[in-house]
Formats: structure tokens, C-alpha cells, sequence
């Protein structure tokens, strides 16, 4: 399998960004691809939740893949769905900034400090 479902949430995030629906359309297109071909529901699936949240609006299936990433452990990816979910329902995205500060990923805590509502 590639592995092009890891970048592909944040592919979707400069494609709203940008406007760019040409672009989510693909991406949401290859994760749903990539998670089709796991045996069980995993990193691509979840991956996936992230890019339909993005791609729709809708904050639910970025707060099913947080409880993915809490429950397996991936904390850099539990912010990230954290963040999708907080962005997508105009809620503060504190528990994705404690986490990327406990990790010093500072370009994160930037682009999420910047988008507190």
C-alpha cells in the first residue's frame, strides 16, 4: 500500500485553503481508496475520517478519528483531528494546542493559536 493517506488530510486542509475542490475531490478519493484496502480499519480509515470532515463540513467524522488516534495512542495525529474537529465546528482547539505544546511542534501551535475563534 502507499502510504499517501498520512499527508492526505493535510492536502485537504491547503485545498480548502486555496479553494482548490479539484484537489480535495482527489484527495478525499485516494484516502477512500487506501482505507478500502485495509483488513481491518485503521491508519488509512482514520486518515480518512479526517479528509470526508474536511471535505463536508461536518466535524464528526474528525472527532471518530481522534478516538481512533486516543485509543491506539498516535497523539501528533489525535491533535490534528482535534484541530479539524474544533475548525470545522467553530470551537477552541484547546486540547490540540496542549498536546502540539507538550511536543514542541511549534509550527502547529502557530497555525492553531492562530485559528482560536
Amino acid at each position: 500500500m502507499m502510504l499517501r493517506h498520512q499527508w492526505l488530510p493535510d492536502v485537504m486542509r491547503l485545498a480548502r485553503r486555496l479553494s482548490r475542490m479539484d484537489i480535495a475531490e482527489r484527495a478525499v478519493a485516494i484516502c477512500a481508496a487506501e482505507a478500502a484496502r485495509e483488513v481491518r480499519p485503521a491508519r488509512a480509515h482514520a486518515a480518512h475520517l479526517r479528509c470526508q470532515a474536511l471535505h463536508s463540513g461536518d466535524p464528526g467524522p474528525a472527532r471518530a478519528a481522534a478516538e481512533h488516534y486516543r485509543q491506539v495512542g498516535r497523539r501528533f495525529e489525535l491533535a490534528a483531528a482535534l484541530e479539524d474537529a474544533a475548525m470545522l465546528s467553530g470551537e477552541r482547539p484547546d486540547e490540540a494546542l496542549r498536546i502540539y505544546t507538550s511536543m514542541s511542534a511549534r509550527w502547529d501551535m502557530a497555525r492553531t493559536s492562530s485559528a482560536v475563534v
